[in-house]
């Protein structure tokens, strides 16, 4: 659930939460220096508003930039329960460092997670617009934080048949847990997530 401003959404399953500060790919933050390098080879491969295609990319390349930190997922499935890592980044160590490569995103166990990423992967199947994001997770008592660029690429077509996402965990403190203040209006407010 976005909130009025449309850049923040945040879910919640009884003591876990995510929340995800949603910017644009030009926003990438310093400390995301890598995934800024991934989305400009992304960018140069668009032609007349076209998305790449999968071909255009090297995953030895991509994997080298990453530093073993990219998921590549089959959107095929019209179910994003069924969307499958085609690729999972050998560094990133959600789930006690599971490897996730030819599972589902159905398959993943963490509840808050696994709903934040499948309405955030089938958005960007549906818009075809790349996402950027600054992610806290507070998954049964442990947290996460980490930036994600999500990537649509096609095999061929215009139908968004692949996404290239890049996890970059490190500390965010624009989304970390507890009280953020607003402001609106000139004033500031404090608001309860």
């Amino acid at each position: 659930m976005w909130d009025s401003e449309g850049s923040l959404a945040v879910l919640r399953d009884h003591g876990d939460v995510s929340r995800r500060l949603c910017l644009p790919p030009r926003d990438i933050r310093l400390e995301d220096d890598w995934e800024a390098r991934i989305f400009a080879i992304w960018d140069s491969f668009r032609t007349a508003g076209r998305l790449p295609k999968r071909s255009d990319f090297d995953p030895v390349e991509l994997m080298g930039l990453s530093k073993g930190r990219i998921h590549i997922v089959d959107t095929s499935s019209g179910d994003p329960q069924g969307y499958r890592f085609r690729l999972w980044g050998s560094m990133v160590d959600f789930d006690r460092g599971a490897d996730y490569t030819k599972k589902c995103l159905g398959d993943m166990p963490h509840t808050t997670m696994r709903a934040a990423a499948m309405e955030d992967y089938s958005d960007t199947v549906a818009t075809g617009v790349p996402s950027y994001q600054l992610i806290y997770s507070l998954e049964n008592y442990l947290p996460h934080s980490y930036a994600r660029l999500i990537l649509p690429v096609t095999l061929g077509g215009r139908d968004i048949s692949q996404l290239i996402v890049c996890i970059n965990q490190r500390d965010i403190p624009e989304v970390s847990e507890g009280e953020r203040p607003l402001r609106r209006d000139g004033r500031s407010h404090l608001r309860l997530v």
